[in-house]
């Protein structure tokens, strides 16, 4: 077993830290793996030892690779060589640490480790009688490109370090303290006209509303907002807590509102607020909602509303929307298109299987990527959809199993008047509400969300055995 490192090793990790970024940049933009080589061993044994001691801050470093840096650094066509990078830091230490991994599955006995791996038989099935028997792609390619799945083993990977409850808490804040930081960089692009700091894919021309529209991390930034307003209602007042969590909401509302620019987002976390207050509320606070909705109302009915809105950013963007929906030609008709397109093409084709992943540049010919080229219809706009056409029913089933599972237990957990970190539970609660109920963000296991929900499921298995057997104690 690992043993854990002191405090005094801290410079020689942030000079591995050093050596390991030059390196890794210098191999990424030139290829030369022999100055790569040498410190691979020294590097392995850095990582092993730092990830067991700080399992919260090893993940964030393994999201900021799988996440491409956030397009804040551009490698061309070796951009996928940083999710890669993520993928083979979990791997390597779930291979060091396995016998970490197997205690954990003996002590918890929960079915979110079994059917994370059942997630992983349902994608070689996909992939063998969707991908590669009704379409042709050769099946090497298919596991090639099905490889960016494999960052759903953020749940093993904690395990092998032997991440605790509170270790997982510390995530939550470093997530929460990342989102702001997106947040911040996003509305300084902004001011710097674009193209500066996300140079990767973000530049002029990313318009909506005639604003720059800069969608950088926004899950992130999204799960900030929820972080802030959650840990705000748990803060003393006239604290400097209460007013830092605060001014994080502001900026995160802010660029979500006027730089994301994104309604699928804007809808989601409307309803998931709506949903917050209706829990929080007291019957003074429901007077004064009625009473502002009755303003409102009164507003909209006269015809003043349309007045005040015509000539602002609002009004622009919901005369975008009421367009795009009375068009054949809009965003939402083509979504509304995409999705019909790909129910059928699920049903005439592999129903029970899916179609599998395909790779869009070394096997072009197939029907995502046709789709997407000819008709813009992208299964990223599908929420559930996506799940369904690329795993088929059975991967519905297990969306289905992991989207009830993890809002019930986040529930259960939350409403735990014994424990003190109970917000925590809360936070994740509203988390998983606003990605059911946006349309565009996919859903709790697609690629984009494969990292973020396995420490999520992590969290909650370790959490909800120990509440069982606390409450059998009792």
């Amino acid at each position: 077993m690992l043993e854990r490192i002191t405090r005094n090793d801290k410079i020689l990790h942030w000079t591995m830290v050093g050596l390991g970024a030059l390196i890794t940049a210098n191999y990424t933009l030139t290829g030369n793996i022999i100055l790569l080589a040498p410190f691979l061993l020294l590097g392995l044994w850095w990582w092993t030892r730092f990830a067991v001691k700080h399992p919260a801050a090893a993940l964030v470093v393994v999201i900021f690779f799988a996440e491409h840096c956030f397009d804040m650094f551009t490698f061309g066509l070796r951009q996928r060589f940083l999710s890669d990078l993520a993928i083979l830091l979990m791997l390597l230490l779930i291979a060091l640490n396995l016998r970490k991994v197997w205690h954990h599955l003996s002590i918890q006995r929960t079915p979110y480790p079994l059917s994370i791996l059942l997630f992983f038989f349902a994608l070689l099935i996909s992939l063998y009688w969707g991908s590669h028997l009704t379409f042709g792609q050769p099946m090497g390619i298919g596991l090639t490109v099905a490889r960016k799945h494999l960052l759903f083993l953020s749940y093993f990977f904690l395990a092998a370090t032997g991440a605790t409850r509170e270790d997982c808490f510390l995530f939550l804040k470093y997530l929460a303290w990342l989102g702001a930081g997106i947040a911040f960089l996003s509305l300084v692009e902004v001011l710097l006209g674009g193209g500066v700091i996300f140079s990767h894919y973000y530049a002029v021309g990313q318009e909506r509303a005639g604003l720059l529209r800069i969608h950088v991390g926004t899950f992130l930034v999204v799960f900030s907002l929820i972080y802030s307003l959650v840990k705000l209602q748990y803060t003393p007042s006239g604290t400097r807590q209460r007013l830092f969590y605060t001014i994080l909401i502001g900026i995160n509302l802010f660029t979500l509102i006027f730089v994301v620019i994104t309604r699928a987002v804007i809808l989601g976390l409307l309803v998931t607020l709506l949903l917050w207050l209706i829990r929080k509320i007291s019957n003074k606070k429901i007077i004064f909602i009625c009473s502002t909705v009755s303003l409102f109302a009164t507003i909209i009915l006269t015809g003043l509303g349309e007045t005040m809105v015509s000539e602002t950013f609002i009004g622009e963007i919901l005369g975008q929307t009421t367009t795009e929906m009375s068009s054949d030609t809009g965003n939402i008709s083509i979504r509304k298109k995409g999705a019909q397109f790909y129910l059928k093409l699920i049903q005439d084709t592999a129903p029970l299987t899916g179609i599998g992943i395909f790779s869009f540049t070394n096997y072009p010919n197939n029907p995502v990527t046709m789709a997407a080229d000819r008709f813009s219809y992208y299964l990223v706009d599908t929420n559930g959809i996506t799940t369904l056409v690329y795993f088929g029913l059975q991967g519905l089933l297990l969306l289905i199993f992991f989207v009830y599972k993890s809002l019930k237990d986040a529930n259960r957990l939350m409403k735990n008047n014994e424990d003190p970190l109970k917000y925590n539970y809360e936070i994740l609660f509203y988390v998983f509400i606003y990605i059911l109920v946006t349309p565009t963000l996919g859903n709790i296991i697609v690629e984009r969300m494969l990292i973020y929900s396995g420490m999520f499921f992590y969290l909650l298995s370790s959490s909800a055995k120990n509440y069982v057997i606390v409450r059998k104690a009792i």
